[in-house]
């Protein structure tokens, strides 16, 4: 008798502490686990159920993440179009009121309401691509295009801009042949919002390079510039949404459709959906470059 209860304590003790263990994680302690010790099929059993419950510890954490970083966009984004809807309806209430028989007047608030509108139009065309490109619903036509056209279309977006600006905005030629594996148009779009940054943060005189190089890997792709540079506490933030560093606000006073600090997240997104990456080099005062490394086909 005491020899048989000797070994239904051994058999049944490691069942008890998978049932506590099961029990706790049952009432939301995820960091239950089973101390099993043994070797044989009950250790098993507890291995496995240790294993399991890593899995959904892990799960439930990017879980949560998510639904944190989902609310902060939410509130990054209620914030960004509060500000024109605000303008818009204190600019309404003037005309009605006040201004109602203000020629000079009216048409100021025209005037504003009218860039108010381009920036909840940018904004909200902006937010769009976003949530397609993390959810993947856009479909890229990935083909080799000649990196001397994808440079050029990009490039001449903003001549006229740069040479309005005093500043030198040039193509460094690509090897001769050289092709970039995009979505050509995708690609453009993510080229011209770094140009458009660059041009917009060089002072007159500066200069502004784009160009390519075939890699190992693929393709490398940079914007370069010689402007005002992004501080090393801004640095690690700069491809967040609506993040926007010190010298970018006081530079753009918030009030540009492009200042919303969503187009370098769109670049990120681009490139990314593209298996690529992404990064920044800058130092203020001297300049910043932007590299994209995309893979061969």
């Amino acid at each position: 008798m005491i020899v048989g209860l000797f070994v239904s304590q051994g058999l049944t003790s490691p069942i008890r502490k998978l049932n506590t263990a099961a029990r706790r994680m049952g009432d939301g302690d995820l960091s239950a686990r089973a101390h099993v010790r043994s070797e044989d099929e009950i250790g098993e059993l507890a291995n496995q159920f240790n294993e399991m419950a890593d899995q959904m510890q892990r799960s439930f954490s990017e879980l949560a993440a998510e639904r944190d970083a989902l609310r902060q966009f939410i509130a990054d984004a209620s914030h960004e179009l509060r500000t024109p809807i605000t303008a818009l309806k204190n600019f309404v209430e003037l005309m009605q009121g006040p201004a109602a028989r203000d020629q000079e007047a009216q048409a100021e608030f025209l005037n504003e309401s009218q860039t108010q509108l381009d920036r909840l139009s940018w904004i909200t065309a902006n937010l769009l691509d976003l949530s397609r490109l993390d959810a993947h619903l856009v479909q890229l036509d990935i083909e080799p295009h000649s990196a001397e056209d994808v440079l050029s279309s990009a490039v001449a977006l903003f001549r006229t801009r740069a040479q309005d600006r005093g500043v030198d905005l040039t193509i460094d030629p690509p090897e001769a042949g050289l092709t970039i594996p995009c979505d050509s148009c995708r690609m453009e779009m993510a080229l011209s919002n770094l140009i458009d940054n660059a041009v917009k943060y060089t002072p007159l005189g500066g200069a502004v390079h784009v160009g390519a190089v075939a890699t190992p890997a693929g393709v490398e792709v940079w914007v370069q510039d010689t402007g005002a540079g992004i501080a090393p506490e801004d640095l690690p933030h700069v491809f967040e949404r609506f993040y926007r560093g010190r010298q970018t606000t006081a530079a753009q006073g918030g009030a540009l459709p492009d200042g919303s600090g969503l187009g370098l997240a769109i670049v990120q997104s681009v490139v990314q959906a593209h298996n690529g990456r992404i990064e920044v080099e800058s130092t203020p005062g001297v300049g910043s470059r932007f590299t994209i490394w995309l893979p061969g086909l």
